[in-house]
């Protein structure tokens, strides 16, 4: 019997857009202000690799699927804009994202998804049943929070894309 070499490749999608693993791919510390869109975990799903951690502003932890419906790697311009008074970023999505977020909307229309910032949970949102080219986000974040996103999302997108 022939035995053939076994090439693993690793497979990078641009939807995954942690922290923790872009971070070995294009530099530590080049990457600031990730938002991340991730689906909420069913109870069979925690602790498995399907699934991470978060953790709220309060401290409390959730549990969120890992790869995320879509990311920072999908946004190469973001915007701040007034939404019921919340501080709120509208992503603008890349032919990719919009694929992705339209699939999410598909799939999953009606279902809360969380809205991850560098690693932690900063809110809740209700995936819409009809996609749009952009993704309107208000959460708990600060008026800071928001200017830094809207300034770092060109330079991560960049970065992320030119691996």
């Amino acid at each position: 019997m022939l035995a053939l070499p076994v090439l693993i490749i690793p497979l990078l999608c641009s939807c995954v857009a942690t922290r923790e693993f872009l971070s070995d791919q294009v530099g530590a510390g080049e990457l600031r202000y990730l938002v991340s869109i991730h689906k909420l975990c069913s109870p069979a799903e925690k602790g498995t690799k399907f699934a991470r951690q978060v953790v709220a502003p309060d401290g409390r932890p959730f549990w969120v699927r890992s790869i995320p419906l879509v990311s920072s790697a999908s946004f190469p311009a973001v915007h701040a804009v007034e939404s019921d008074g919340l501080p709120t970023v509208e992503a603008l999505l890349d032919p990719h994202g919009r694929f992705l977020w339209m699939q999410a909307c598909a799939e999953e229309a009606g279902d809360e998804a969380a809205i991850v910032l560098d690693g932690l949970l900063v809110g809740v949102i209700r995936i819409p049943a009809a996609p749009e080219n952009t993704i309107k986000v208000s959460a708990h974040w600060s008026d800071d929070q928001v200017q830094k996103i809207v300034e770092w999302a060109p330079r991560n997108y960049r970065r992320i894309k030119k691996r």
